[in-house]
């Protein structure tokens, strides 16, 4: 029944169709909580209740949907703790919960679905520290935490998720220097730290992630000159740096990323003339240079919108 605009309840007579496999209400206007009832539905693999006005808490009684391979519940207004129950969801490949209230530290239960291999939590109000059980999900490959209350460190656990393709965990309260378990991550494409309280500099190992398309600093405490191994990122097209504390000269070599389309380098503490090799040699679709100690700047510069930066 999804993409419609169908409104009130679920009822819970739902739980006398045992034979049902995959349960969508996706894209609607229901309200109300979830039935109980829906634990009922044993042969389900698949169940996505996404965009609604879904409210409650999540009922415990989804942990008795053994077959599960999908559940997402996200862009509703669930609020409370995600259940301990689920993780006896052994089968689950894939979890959402993102977009809704939910409160608490993440369960620890967690840990136990090793089958995930995508994980979001995000745009949330989760508080604690990141779980370190999920280092035993060794067949995560997207996983993001982004837009939650999140503090501490990243778990050295972490360093076990060498599957990751995507990883945002951008707008939280993250403490400590660029996570080193990260060198790990040979196959991560996308990376998003921005918007925590992380310091110190980058490390050089960063160039080894030869696979990484969009990476994302933006306001942090970073510090220091850039490494000059991140111009082994070849297929970067996106690089945010902005609002940190990075200074020295803006080296020449970010010109031989010939994919780079998107640059932010706003409120930093960069001297010197921006090189003109970058200009020259990309094809900037969006540039932010504002708030540095740059004696020079290239031609044109004005042309671009500070609104694009961020």
């Amino acid at each position: 029944v999804g993409g419609n605009k169908f409104t009130g309840t679920i009822p819970s007579e739902l739980g006398l169709f045992k034979s049902l496999t995959i349960l969508s209400f996706d894209g609607n206007q229901f309200i109300g909580t979830l039935p109980s009832e829906l634990g009922l539905l044993t042969s389900l693999t698949s169940l996505s209740v996404a965009e609604n006005l879904f409210s409650g808490t999540l009922p415990s009684e989804l942990s008795l949907l053994a077959s599960l391979t999908y559940l997402s519940v996200s862009s509703n207004q669930f609020a409370g703790t995600i259940p301990t129950e689920l993780g006896l969801l052994t089968s689950l490949t894939q979890l959402r919960v993102y977009d809704n209230g939910f409160t608490g530290t993440l369960p620890s239960q967690l840990g136990l679905l090793k089958s995930l291999w995508g994980i979001g939590v995000d745009y949330n109000q989760f508080t604690g520290t990141l779980l370190s059980e999920l280092g035993f999900l060794t067949s995560l490959s997207h996983l993001t935490v982004n837009d939650n209350q999140f503090t501490g460190t990243v778990p050295s656990e972490l360093g076990n998720l060498t599957s990751l393709t995507y990883l945002d965990i951008s707008k939280n309260q993250f403490t400590g220097t660029f996570p080193s378990q990260m060198k790990r991550y040979l196959e991560l494409s996308e990376l998003s730290l921005s918007n925590n309280n992380f310091v110190g500099t980058l490390p050089s190992w960063i160039g080894d992630l030869k696979d990484m398309t969009s990476l994302r600093l933006n306001h942090n405490n970073f510090n220091g000159t850039l490494p000059p191994e991140l111009g082994n990122l070849i297929s970067l097209t996106s690089l945010g740096i902005s609002h940190n504390e990075f200074s020295g000269t803006f080296p020449a070599w970010i010109g031989s990323l010939e994919n780079l389309s998107w640059l932010w380098l706003e409120d930093n503490q960069f001297t010197g003339s921006f090189p003109s090799e970058v200009q020259q040699n990309l094809d900037l679709k969006h540039i932010c240079l504002f708030n540095n100690n740059f004696t020079s700047l290239p031609e044109g510069i004005e042309n671009y919108s500070p609104y694009f930066c961020s």
